[in-house]
Formats: structure tokens, sequence, C-alpha cells
């Protein structure tokens, strides 16, 4: 298939097999190009997210089990394990773990890398799944052998719901941005303890 403009549709003189089929491999190359945009930007959202889930997750742990570990030793009239240097308190590496954890958490948050992940792979499923409906009721018109006008109807409808989901995504991006500003203006805001 040779390589098209995607931004301006063919041009189609007359309703001929060949214009129609020119106009539906432009419909579905408009689509792919959405849908490969979506699945490279879910790559980085993905793998900062997936980290920043995993290290919170081991910053929450050891804040939650340091303090408790240092309490059986006390409780039990044990020294500190070798492995540890000697001098720490592990109470203090227990909430230093679980700021850092909350630190990590509020980027993912103010960021929106997690929602961002979410919202990219449920806008791929929703364009590939509409591809999916486009081809197999161009197929179904296919085999009515209607005139050409039934087939422009269908690719126009297809092109307004790509852009549809398009949309949707882009608005719900907007909203979360919107969200995260204010987060970080409201922590800003936070006056200092003395």
């Amino acid at each position: 298939m040779k390589k098209q403009n995607l931004i301006a549709a063919p041009e189609i003189p007359d309703l001929t097999e060949g214009s129609l089929s020119e106009a539906y491999n432009w419909c579905l190359s408009t689509a792919e190009e959405r849908t490969e945009w979506y699945r490279k930007r879910s790559r980085n959202f993905r793998g900062w997210s997936k980290y920043l889930r995993i290290f919170t997750l081991i910053l929450a742990s050891v804040g939650i089990l340091a303090p408790l570990y240092e309490s059986i030793l006390n409780a039990g009239g044990r020294e500190m394990p070798a492995f540890l240097p000697p001098g720490i308190n592990l109470v203090e590496l227990g909430y230093l773990s679980l700021a850092f954890g909350g630190v990590l958490y509020l980027f993912d948050k103010a960021f929106g890398l997690s929602r961002g992940w979410i919202r990219f792979m449920t806008t791929l499923i929703r364009l590939q799944n509409r591809i999916r409906i486009f081809q197999m009721e161009w197929i179904g018109v296919l085999a009515e052998k209607p005139e050409g006008p039934v087939r422009v109807s269908l690719m126009h409808g297809f092109i307004s719901d790509i852009n549809k989901i398009t949309e949707t995504e882009t608005i719900q991006w907007a909203a979360e941005f919107e969200n995260s500003l204010a987060l970080l203006e409201s922590l800003a805001k936070v006056p200092a303890r003395k």
C-alpha cells in the first residue's frame, strides 16, 4: 500500500470501486496512525507507572516492617543483626521509608503517570475495537453489493467515531492535568510547621 497523506482525505471524483477502496484504505490508515500514537505513548507511561508503584510498595513495606522488627528485637533483648550498620534506628528508617514512599505516590498522582497509562490503554482498546467493527461493517456492506453512498456514509461514521474517541481521551487528560495542577498548588500553600 502506498504511503498516503493522513491529514487530507483522498480525492474521489466519482464513486468507482477503486476510489472507494482507496478511501477505505485511507480510513484504516488514519485510524492506525492514532492507535500507533497511543501504543507508543502508553509504553512510556507503563514503565514509569510500574516502577513508581513497585518502589512505593517497597518503601511503604519497609516503613511498616522496620519499626516492628526493632520492637521485636528490643522485646526479646536481642542485638541488631550483623547485616545492619551499627547505630541504625529502624524506627527512624521506617519513617524515612514511609516519607519517600509518600513522595513517590504524590509524584505519580501529580504527574498522572498511572492514570495516564490506564487512560491510554482504554483509548487504545476502544480504537482497536472500532477498527474491527468498521472492517466487519465494510465486509457486510460489500456482501450486499449496495451503491457507493452507503459505503461513503460508513466511512464518515467511522472517522467521526475515531475522532470522538480521541477527543474524549484528550478531554480526560486536560481534566487530570488541571487536577494535578490544583494538587501541586494546594501542596505549595501548606504552611510550614514550626
